[in-house]
């Protein structure tokens, strides 16, 4: 394995030109805004966040997150949006707990995100307001440690574990941080996941003295997750509350899988194409969808077409048809694409249905009936049966229904 790490620590270091760049269009933003500020007289000052601020950007990546600290709390977003309104001639304001904005130079995007300049976590107006202090806190305790915290991120996007976004469930770069600083690098923290149980904690700032004492101060809504990890500058916070199980139990296997053979292709970000969805169908019934994008935030626009994907194939099962296989990619910047592969079999006009079980209440058993009542209704061994006419035959007649509903607008299908 170290063979390959030695590799994949000179993919995730920055050329000379590439850091030279991010820094000249940091100057250069600092340039346009800093002489409004000062014009208007603005208290505030800029702070460079994110993996950028943090020294832990992969190459390639061209996303800058830039903090504008007010030192006056007030309407901090409309203020910003006029500020910003004076320098550049584009840009796009996002909804969030504290809207934000996106202006492009350069070829980077830079998420500009107005917060409260804060020294101490408690005088935090809104939970952003933190984000600089996290900042602060992953420069202090990555020291030499920043190289296997790029191997961590680069290796969770080649899984497909990476984001916090509710479509995603999986880690975001921060949470990658601290389990990095947490297990003393890359090597340790995959050893320290295959000991993960059904669910896992880590205090690496020793907030609380047991996980028990952890668990009764932070809010159940936050403990959803399977993974606590108390946030190192705000004990009150579990860091990867948004790790679903299913991104938990899928890192837990696939790291497994990668110690016993150790490849590239895990840090190997996959792109998903309608060609690569074209070579699995085989003799079987393919419905491929391009789903547009229905917001200018990300997550929102995921989220959209993950409910569409859940619904859609929702809809062929409740129907009878056999789904054999389905998914959902979007690398958020394209159209997204929806597949479902079908059983290409056309179904009877007839089917049984399974009604309650003879041993559940009277009531259950006599809406079965009532609800059939002018179709022949039979007991079989410990259950109840009706045969009833199928609303759909083909799978292409439940497509029809999709295209016709307003909420699928946003789909189109790939003939």
């Amino acid at each position: 394995m170290d063979k390959l790490l030695q590799n994949i620590k000179k993919q995730v270091t920055l050329t000379a030109d590439e850091n030279s760049s991010i820094k000249t269009t940091i100057k250069e933003f600092k340039n346009k805004i800093e002489p409004v500020l000062t014009k208007n007289k603005i208290d505030a000052n800029l702070f460079v966040g994110g993996s950028v601020g943090k020294g832990s950007n992969l190459p390639s990546l061209h996303d800058i997150d830039i903090f504008i600290r007010f030192k006056k709390d007030g309407n901090l977003s409309e203020i910003l949006e006029k500020t910003l309104k004076s320098c550049f001639k584009k840009i796009t304001r996002l909804k969030g707990s504290r809207d934000y904005f996106k202006v492009e130079l350069n070829g980077f995007e830079i998420e500009v995100i107005p917060v409260l300049y804060i020294t101490r976590p408690n005088q935090a107006k809104n939970i952003t307001d933190h984000s600089p202090i996290h900042v602060n806190w992953s420069k202090r305790n990555s020291g030499k440690l920043i190289d296997d915290i790029k191997i961590s991120k680069l290796f969770f996007r080649g899984i497909g574990a990476y984001g916090a976004e509710s479509w995603i469930g999986g880690f975001s770069g921060h949470v990658i941080e601290i389990l990095t600083v947490h297990y003393g690098g890359f090597k340790k923290l995959l050893k320290g996941i295959t000991k993960w149980d059904e669910t896992t904690f880590a205090d690496f700032e020793k907030h609380y003295t047991n996980e028990k004492d952890a668990r009764l101060s932070i809010s159940k809504s936050k403990q959803e997750s399977p993974l606590l990890i108390v946030d190192p500058v705000d004990k009150e916070r579990n860091s990867a509350a948004a790790v679903s199980k299913e991104k938990y139990d899928f890192l837990k296997k696939t790291v497994t899988k990668f110690l016993k053979k150790p490849t590239l292709s895990y840090f190997e970000e996959e792109i998903i194409t309608a060609e690569d969805i074209k070579k699995q169908v085989k003799k079987n019934k393919l419905f491929l969808f391009y789903a547009k994008p229905e917001s200018t935030k990300l997550d929102a626009s995921g989220a959209k077409m993950l409910n569409h994907h859940k619904k859609i194939k929702r809809m062929f099962s409740e129907n009878n048809f056999e789904v054999i296989t389905s998914g959902f990619f979007w690398d958020k910047k394209n159209d997204g694409l929806i597949w479902f592969i079908l059983n290409p079999k056309e179904l009877t006009k007839q089917h049984i249905l399974k009604g309650p079980p003879t041993y559940e209440s009277g009531i259950n058993i006599m809406n079965f009936k009532k609800k059939y009542s002018r179709k022949k209704v039979w007991r079989e061994g410990y259950n109840y049966f009706v045969e009833v006419s199928r609303k759909y035959t083909k799978s292409e007649q439940v497509v029809k229904l999709i295209k016709s509903e307003e909420e699928f607008d946003s789909l189109t299908l790939k003939k």
